[in-house]
């Protein structure tokens, strides 16, 4: 070969090697732009930048883990604050009905209260995945907290159920102590004895303003478990409804409100007018 073609090739070679390594470098550099732009759209890499952009509602959403209050907490509550404690039972109504907590209201009534107290929401185990959606709605302005075990850990702490189930099976009749309106005629006219005495009307206000026995005050049946205080304690009710049925419910419902010397007039007011014993308006 002579000297001018081994130049060449020398020379094309280098061109040759040259291209290659220009080639491979190129191919890297622009993976590598790629690579990073890929980076910057990637799930985890816009989730960084959405946490980051939303710190302030994540942490808002930290804060909104119902307070636990114990059972035992509650009852201190309740005996010593009730006027001022709104409990919302958030379980079905046929629960509720079977055994609630004194003075609890149930959720479908919710609607009708006044939130201005401390609130304590209950359900069957204290399960917060079934109320958080409601305690978001009223936490805003109210004190709320949520009864650590629910109805489960109230029972398990040994305190009582009140139960609306006022049927006449054996344990509820039990409770009533039935008298004759004639009973309650003969008490009326017993001054000294009447200033120990309560009359006690739960009929519906309507019904209480048409006719009503003498001296009777009026609480109706669905109000006498939140009124209850307003019956002094150590005196003797007479306690009355529209109808025998009804008078049973209302004696039922004293006797599991620790109530004591109750006695509940046989055929309720109907009764009473029946017999044509005094009616004041």
């Amino acid at each position: 070969m002579r000297k001018t073609d081994k130049n060449i090739a020398t020379a094309t070679l280098i061109i040759i090697i040259g291209l290659l390594i220009w080639s491979v470098t190129r191919y890297n550099s622009v993976k590598e732009e790629g690579s990073h732009t890929s980076d910057e759209n990637t799930p985890e890499k816009n989730m960084s930048e959405f946490e980051e952009g939303s710190l302030e509602e994540n942490s808002q959403n930290s804060q909104s883990v119902i307070p636990l209050i114990t059972a035992q907490e509650l009852n201190s509550k309740i005996m010593r604050d009730m006027e001022n404690t709104t409990v919302i039972d958030m379980r079905s109504a046929e629960a509720f009905t079977a055994g609630h907590i004194r003075g609890s209201h149930h959720i479908n009534d919710a609607g009708s209260l006044t939130m201005q107290r401390d609130i304590v929401l209950i359900t069957d185990t204290g399960n917060e995945d079934t109320i958080m959606s409601y305690y978001r709605d009223i936490a805003g302005n109210n004190s709320v907290s949520n009864l650590r075990g629910g109805i489960a850990q109230w029972r398990s702490a040994g305190f009582a159920l009140l139960t609306l189930n006022t049927e006449q099976t054996f344990a509820n009749v039990s409770k009533v102590q039935f008298v004759e309106p004639r009973d309650i005629d003969t008490a009326i006219k017993d001054v000294e004895g009447m200033k120990k005495t309560i009359i006690l009307d739960t009929r519906r206000p309507g019904n209480f303003e048409n006719g009503h026995v003498a001296g009777a005050i009026n609480i109706p049946l669905s109000e006498l478990e939140y009124r209850s205080n307003e019956l002094p304690n150590g005196h003797k009710i007479f306690v009355y409804g529209v109808n025998e049925a009804a008078s049973f419910q209302s004696g039922a419902l004293l006797h599991d409100l620790n109530f004591i010397n109750i006695k509940t007039m046989k055929g309720g007011f109907e009764a009473w007018e029946k017999y044509n014993y005094p009616i004041v308006k």
